[in-house]
């Protein structure tokens, strides 16, 4: 359904291009549940708003190059009015924080009559009851202030599922959320992906968390995807060293420890050579192809550290 291919984002700045995310590749299929895992300024926001043709509105100095293949189109080649078609109808977003989403001043009636036309009450009623928000009226009439963190992102999913898309992204879904919640959140985009027969895109810095509703996972450091596995096969054999620190951060949003600025990405070697336990002399200067674990050919890593033992190396855009 989607494919990224080497899709790269940079920035200008007076010491030239700063990097955000570097030939990202990766595919997600019909009805899957892909979770793309790493800290803030990995740049999994920036891949959520390319996919969804927002980069240029929230970032218009923004440099991009590759391709966002779906269904074999290039979303970035698409002019404003497919972008009309595509956005929400095809492709929609749950953002990140459901109290800066909603507009303050209207009431959330208004808000989603703003989407659907008085026609559509049905609609709304029965995704209302979909994520498990039963006192319609009252939700309805309400301003977004007056509902709790949790019901204004279960109103954000509903939102979201107005118009059928296909896709969905969810970016951070259990930020904030107390864990009974967050939990209960991440099975409840479960049962409306099922419901709707919808393909979810999940982006998040709770590898442990997310990963209990994922089919497969990209784990992405600084703008580079680093490994790429199912879910299973992950979480039961973490390969790549910052694979292993999220897992053991599981539940809090790691950053960077200050060594380097949000967007300054070495521009020689593997990004996570000041933080890994395991660096050799040649990742300082060399970016590692993808490897596969041994047996099996879904599950890939980039890290020098398997270098030997394990099957040949693949083209290092390519981890599918």
């Amino acid at each position: 359904m989607l494919a990224i291919k080497n899709l790269t984002i940079s920035f200008p700045s007076h010491e030239g291009p700063k990097m955000a995310l570097s030939d990202l590749s990766l595919s997600i299929s019909r009805n899957q549940i892909f979770g793309l895992m790493g800290e803030s300024g990995s740049g999994k926001t920036l891949t959520a708003l390319s996919i969804l043709g927002l980069l240029p509105f929230k970032a218009p100095q923004a440099q991009v190059k590759g391709e966002i293949l779906y269904e074999n189109k290039n979303l970035l080649q698409s002019s404003p009015d497919q972008w009309h078609e595509i956005r929400w109808k095809k492709i929609s977003m749950i953002f990140q924080n459901p109290f800066t989403f909603f507009n303050p001043t209207l009431r959330l009636e208004k808000q989603f009559r703003e989407i659907l036309r008085e026609e559509s009450r049905p609609r709304i009623s029965e995704l209302l009851k979909a994520v498990s928000l039963q006192d319609e009226t009252r939700i309805l009439k309400s301003y977004p202030h007056e509902l709790s963190g949790g019901q204004l992102q279960r109103l954000m999913i509903a939102l979201a599922l107005l118009q059928h898309p296909q896709l969905m992204i969810a970016d951070e879904p259990t930020t904030a959320l107390d864990a009974n919640l967050k939990y209960s959140i991440l099975e409840l985009l479960k049962k409306i992906k099922e419901m709707e027969g919808l393909t979810l895109f999940i982006i998040s810095h709770d590898l442990e968390a997310v990963s209990t509703i994922c089919d497969s996972l990209g784990i992405i450091f600084r703008g580079f995807l680093v490994e790429y596995s199912p879910a299973s096969g992950l979480l039961q054999n973490p390969l790549h060293p910052y694979t292993q620190e999220l897992l053991k951060q599981s539940g809090t949003n790691i950053s960077n420890p200050g060594k380097e600025p949000l967007l300054e990405f070495k521009t020689q070697g593997c990004p996570y050579t000041l933080r890994c336990p395991h660096t050799k002399p040649k990742c300082n200067h060399e970016m590692p192809p993808w490897f596969l674990e041994s047996g099996k050919e879904d599950h890939r890593v980039r890290c020098w550290i398997y270098e030997n033992g394990v099957t040949p190396p693949l083209t290092p855009q390519t981890p599918l």
